[in-house]
């Protein structure tokens, strides 16, 4: 069976072993080819699961440069889109209308603005634990595209909140003519 399953070479009969005072060498030898064939195997999967371990984390770290580049891209087209509607300086003709406005500026900076900055929070926090995970593994950092670099983004917040503070100043000043 093990010749034909194994493929261990059949080194005794069982005539070889039935015997009074079989011949130990012989026996020791057969018995370490059975370990050698066994401890072989466990090697393999040891090193199986090595090598599976490190294609796991080289995909763990793909999807975390996918998350950051979306995730990143997604924000900046966000602040991009606000500062532009932040910028536009058409306010209705009234003191209801202004008003109206007023109010959809503070709901904004209630509402709208503040996920966005823990989002903008949760980027750093990946890009750092990407960039941690990758040297980790000897690999070359992720660095991301211009455009995208954390200070990139942080710029594009200064953008933003300058727009937003330059609204604010525009719709008090519409409110009060």
């Amino acid at each position: 069976m093990a010749e034909q399953q194994l493929g261990l070479a059949k080194f005794l009969d069982a005539e070889d072993v039935n015997v009074d005072q079989p011949d130990e060498k012989s026996i020791i030898t057969y018995v370490v080819t059975y370990y050698h064939y066994f401890n072989k195997l466990k090697h393999d999967v040891i090193q199986g699961k090595r090598i599976g371990k490190v294609i796991n984390e080289l995909m763990e770290n793909e999807k975390m440069i996918n998350r950051y580049e979306t995730l990143s891209s997604d924000l900046l087209d966000w602040i991009n889109a606000k500062i532009e509607q932040l910028n536009d300086r058409q306010f209705v003709n009234s003191l209801q209308g202004v008003q109206e406005q007023l109010q959809e500026f503070n709901a904004y900076r209630t509402q709208e603005k503040p996920p966005k900055f823990d989002e903008k929070g949760e980027l750093e926090v990946l890009l750092f634990t990407l960039q941690s995970a990758m040297r980790a593994n000897n690999q070359k950092p992720y660095v991301p595209r211009e455009g995208k670099l954390i200070g990139d983004i942080n710029k594009a917040w200064q953008n933003l909140e300058k727009a937003e503070h330059e609204r604010e100043l525009a719709l008090k000043e519409e409110l009060i003519r």
